[in-house]
């Protein structure tokens, strides 16, 4: 199952000294029980993913040029989401953590 990920870039114009934001897309190819899970994933959702960098070459129909693809293949992934709250948390109805006795 193929799926993409990105990572921010910034980097330094030397003419102007601006700085430039650029997106870098990585191909991710899951398999097996870890390629269900990863489509119940969200978008924009953080993740870690590990894996193995692999090259192919292919050629597009009616072309005559090679197109080399990098893809990852995914051994594992970690999310690196919050918990989201749920509605019972901001109902405030007990004591709040800095109510207690604990001295740190």
């Amino acid at each position: 199952m193929p799926r993409r990920t990105s990572r921010p870039f910034e980097f330094r114009l030397k003419d102007s000294g601006d700085y430039r934001t650029r997106t870098e897309w990585h191909a991710c190819v899951v398999w097996t029980r870890l390629a269900g899970w990863a489509a119940s994933l969200k978008k924009g959702a953080f993740i870690e993913v590990e894996g193995e960098l692999r090259y192919r070459e292919f050629q597009p129909k009616d072309s005559d040029l090679k197109v080399r693809a990098a893809e990852i293949h995914v051994t594992s992934i970690i999310t690196l989401d919050r918990a989201e709250k749920s509605e019972t948390d901001d109902t405030g109805g007990g004591e709040s953590p800095t109510d207690d006795d604990t001295p740190f």
